[in-house]
This record gives C-alpha cells, sequence and structure tokens, in this order.
C-alpha cells in the first residue's frame, strides 16, 4: 500500500502533534503560522485530545501577549489520514513522536519533535535556497533526515513538557521554548 503522502507541487503541511491538543500543539501552531508565509499550513492535533476544546486559557493570555489570535480553535483528535496527509510531522516530546509512529508507520521520516527540529535547523550548514517557505522546507526535510543520526539525536532537553497543572512559571518557559523554536524554524 502506497503512502498517501501529499503531491509536492501543493503547499507544504505540517502537523504539531501533543497530548491534549489543548496547550503546546495549538500554540505551536499558533505561533508558527506567525512567522511563516501562507506556503505552509499548519495545524494541529493531540493523541489523547479534550475534542472540542478550547486553547488552555493560560496559552491564551501568553499567545495574546504577543498579539497572537488564540480564539476560534477546536481540540482534534490526531488520525492515520491527518499523519499521512502532513509532510512534516513536529511532536511535542519522544513519546508523541512515538505514538504517532506506531499509528501510521510510513511517517517515520517525517516525524521529529518540534525541538529536535528547530535545533536542527538552527544547526544547518548549508543553504536551502531561496523561495517561498514551503520549497524552503521541502528542501530541509532530506537534509534534517539525515542529520539526525548526529551528535545528541536523542536529547531529553528536545521535549516540550506538558505545563498542564503547572504553576504559572512552567507555562511560561513552554511557551518560552515554543517561541524559540518557531523562532529557528521562521528563518528556515
Amino acid at each position: 500500500m502506497a503512502d498517501s503522502h501529499p503531491d509536492p507541487s501543493t503547499h507544504f503541511r505540517v502537523l504539531m502533534v501533543c497530548t491534549g491538543n489543548v496547550c503546546r500543539s495549538p500554540v505551536a501552531e499558533r505561533l508558527l503560522r506567525e512567522v511563516l508565509d501562507s506556503s505552509i499550513e499548519v495545524s494541529s492535533a493531540g493523541v489523547r485530545a479534550v475534542t472540542d476544546a478550547p486553547i488552555h486559557p493560560t496559552m491564551c493570555e501568553l499567545l495574546e501577549s504577543r498579539a497572537v489570535p488564540s480564539s476560534g480553535f477546536s481540540a482534534r483528535q490526531v488520525t492515520v489520514e491527518m499523519l499521512q496527509a502532513a509532510d512534516l510531522i513536529l511532536t511535542m516530546t519522544r513519546v508523541h513522536r512515538g505514538e504517532v509512529v506506531e499509528l501510521a508507520p510510513r511517517i517515520v521520516r517525517r516525524s521529529f519533535r518540534l525541538k529536535e527540529f528547530a535545533r536542527l535547523a538552527s544547526n544547518r550548514s548549508e543553504s536551502v535556497g531561496e523561495g517561498l517557505a514551503a520549497e524552503r522546507w521541502r528542501r530541509f526535510l532530506p537534509v534534517a533526515v539525515s542529520m539526525r543520526g548526529g551528535v545528541a539525536d536523542g536529547r531529553s532537553d528536545d521535549d516540550v513538557l506538558d505545563p498542564i497543572g503547572q504553576p504559572l512559571a512552567c507555562h511560561e518557559a513552554v511557551f518560552a521554548d515554543l517561541v524559540a523554536a518557531s523562532c529557528h524554524l521562521g528563518v528556515l
């Protein structure tokens, strides 16, 4: 059975994945949309989504403090179809990556942890050239795959911790991680 990987002539689709799809992945989705052109479509889902829930209130406040809209969001459960339709799947933790690869094994080469992918993008030694973001990201993806086996591939600090139920300082730290990752990816 062929992988239903998208046609390269269309937009580049990025799917952010976390647990409930109410905190990390929707915030990463919204932040990344702010720094990329419209050739990249960014969406999110959760491996155990709180279906139809809005973004967590604390994260809404943090988004809005940066003038990033937080309204109009509804959490959704990740599906095999979503994973297969994405050009790139960015998860918040190694566990999430394992869960989505188990669900759709053919995505293994196009799934990364968000901070891992951002780190690889910031450490790249070659240019991905000019053009729309979709073109640059499409050129960088095989480079990232080849870089993945390098030093510190399994870094635990590449996980974005879950701030749900934690103090405000934890939410702020997670938000800062997501802002930093989106900034690295915005210049890819």
